[in-house]
Formats: C-alpha cells, structure tokens, sequence
C-alpha cells in the first residue's frame, strides 16, 4: 500500500506500538489507585508530561491530556472562561473542530466574526487585525492550514492581537504542526495550544491542551477531577507514554527530506497536468502537505481510481464532509471548475522517491483518461 494521506493520520511507530501494548497486558493499573503498581504508572504520565513540556518549553503553562486534538481544541473554546457576548475571532478555513466549535458559540450569543483567508488557506494578518476589539476575549487560528499546509506566523500574530488588546485569549491548533515546524512557547504569547498524537506516529486516542499560568479554564467533562481537575476521565497511560516517545523520536527527524518528497511531487504534477493548480505555497508550507486542484474534475472518482494502484490519498481532512471541502475552495477563491478537484497528498518519513514516482504516474495516467472521457 503507498500510503500519501498523512495529514489524516500516520502509520505507528514500531516502538510505541510496544509502549501500547505493555500498558495494556502488563501495566494495565489505575493510575488513580493507591497501590505501588498504579502510583509507578502515575509517575509514567507525569514524565512524559515533563519530557513533552521540555521539547516546547512549556515552562509557561501545564500540558492536560486529552484523547484527541479535537478535544483539546473544545476544552480550549468552551472551557475558557470569557464574558457573554463578547467578541471571537477566527477564520472560515479552521479545521472543522475550531470552526464547529465556534459556530456553536455564536449560537449561545457570542460575537463570532472571521478574519479573511489567503490564496494559500492562511490568514490575512491585516483583517484579523482589523477586527480586535475591546471586546474580543478570544482568538483562534491554527498554525498550519490542515488542507493546504500554509504557515501561519503564530509567534507573530499573537503578539500583534496582544498589542492590540493584552487582555484577548489566544489559541491555536497546532494538530498539523506539532513536531513538523521549529516553535517553543516560552517566547510567544500563545495561551492555549492544542495537539493530537496519531499526527506524528503515536496511537490514536491521545492529545494535549497547553494552557499558560493564568488562563482560567472550566472543564467540559465532569467526573473523578484528573488532569490538574480540566479534564476528568481514567487516564490513557498507554497512549500517553507511547506519545511521550513518538514525540522525542518525531522531533529529531530531518523533515528537509519529507519537504523535498513534496517539492518534486509538485513540480512532475505541474509539469505533466495541463490546468492542474498548485494551491499549497511551496515558500510557505509544512514539510509534508501538498493541495492540488483539477480542473473540471471531481477528485473523490480521482481518489477511487488511485486506490485501485493500492495508492491512499485524501480529498481534504477526513474530518470535514466534502461539503466541508466546498466551503474551503470557496474561501481560496478557486472557482466552480476547480471546486469539486480539490486532492490533498500527504507525506511522511515512511514515504520514498520510487512511491512517489509512483504516484505522479498513476495520477497523470488516471487524469488523462478522464479527460479523455470528459472531452
């Protein structure tokens, strides 16, 4: 199988697949219980929380467990304490998990207002600017575009919404960056940060919310008061632990060779595909996402013809509906011939030269016979 939707998820390391595995047949014990057993397990998730504050210098703030990035990203919207009616600012091109998220606090008589989007799917620095108020408690943008890849300056944006009002939360989903760009929080002004493990080779079911020393949160689950009392629930030891590791393994990788993957990608797809829009700003992107869009054609048909070749790629984040995709060509200002096209290859470490030969191959032949069909 030549996996390219790494965006969506990402095969485990071997490693932490053993890490899971240990927890669940040998250190299977409550972390919440008195005996020796469970409090040495305690001890395991509070040095992968220290192991992962060091890599980016949370020193600031505490890390909370979570099982997902989108459930960091609720805790972090919902939790946060902000007066009613006050002002939220986010964009149209957020993951679903965001932009759900903030919808629903409009519908509970917050002031929902949205920056303006790029050609790349990043933010126009100059509108979200623009609507920074007195008013507005919190803002939300995400670090990196999870369709397009686009680099948001997030050190340089937060800092220019606390110039603007010092008293506005700021948050960022950073499920697409985490590990993939250089960023440390103690020299920016980001006070809540959310993060997912299966982005960067760890199981799925496990996340974290950073939030910095004096941002007041509510918990949205209610139970036994673990994690610091934000976020109740038996704690996935396990996944934490195997995240812990994958997070240290991930780091130190040279993500140069996964950018090189895409840059070369890009170029045999242009250089072969009459009409073929590179939407992905190879100046301005993450190492491993690429966007492209036909023209007159609708990628999902492109998608099943390449799973035929045992080749996986997505159609945009396998969160969003493809209606969800619709709405993302609508704010890149693609056009109704290239609004159903839209493919999202995806890359990782796991990833070669020869696979992704491979793949431009079997797109450019796949794509001349439909417009053959077509026309």
């Amino acid at each position: 199988m030549y996996f390219f939707d790494n965006a969506s998820t990402t095969r485990v390391y071997k490693e932490c697949a053993e890490i899971l595995n240990d927890y669940n047949l040998n250190k299977y014990y409550n972390p919440s219980a008195l005996y020796g057993p469970a409090v040495e397990i305690k001890k395991d998730i509070e040095k992968s929380r220290l192991e992962i504050s060091a890599l980016i210098k949370a020193s600031k703030g505490n890390i909370i467990f979570t099982s997902s990035g989108s459930e960091a990203d609720s805790l972090a919207l919902f939790g946060l304490k902000k007066a009613k009616g006050s002002r939220i600012i986010s964009s149209k091109a957020e993951h679903s998990a965001v932009l759900n998220s903030v919808n629903q606090l409009k519908n509970d008589d917050f002031e929902v207002v949205f920056a303006e989007t790029n050609s790349d799917g990043s933010v126009n620095e100059e509108s979200l600017c623009s609507l920074i108020d007195g008013n507005t408690s919190l803002v939300s943008i995400m670090h990196v575009n999870s369709l397009t890849g686009a680099i948001n300056d997030i050190s340089k944006i937060s800092k220019k919404v606390k110039e603007k009002n010092d008293k506005t939360i700021f948050h960022t989903d950073a499920v697409q960056s985490y590990g993939k760009l250089p960023f440390r929080l103690d020299n920016c002004p980001v006070d809540l940060y959310s993060v997912s493990s299966h982005k960067i080779h760890a199981p799925k079911g496990c996340g974290f919310l950073y939030v910095a020393n004096g941002v007041k949160l509510s918990p949205i689950i209610y139970g036994g008061g673990q994690e610091k009392g934000l976020r109740s629930s038996t704690e996935n030891a396990g996944a934490i632990c195997a995240f812990s590791y994958a997070s240290q393994k991930f780091f130190k990788t040279d993500k140069s060779c996964i950018k090189q993957l895409l840059v070369k990608t890009a170029k045999t797809l242009q250089e072969n595909i009459k009409d073929l829009k590179i939407i992905t700003d190879l100046n301005n992107c993450a190492p491993h996402i690429l966007c492209v869009a036909f023209k007159n054609l609708k990628s999902e048909i492109l998608l099943h013809l390449l799973e035929k070749h045992e080749i996986l790629v997505g159609t945009g984040s396998a969160c969003n509906s493809l209606k969800g995709n619709l709405r993302f060509a609508e704010e890149l200002k693609l056009g109704k011939e290239y609004e159903n096209g839209i493919l999202r290859i995806s890359f990782s470490e796991f990833n070669n030269e020869d696979e992704c030969a491979f793949l431009c191959d079997k797109i450019c032949e796949e794509t001349s016979v439909l417009y053959k069909k077509l026309f």
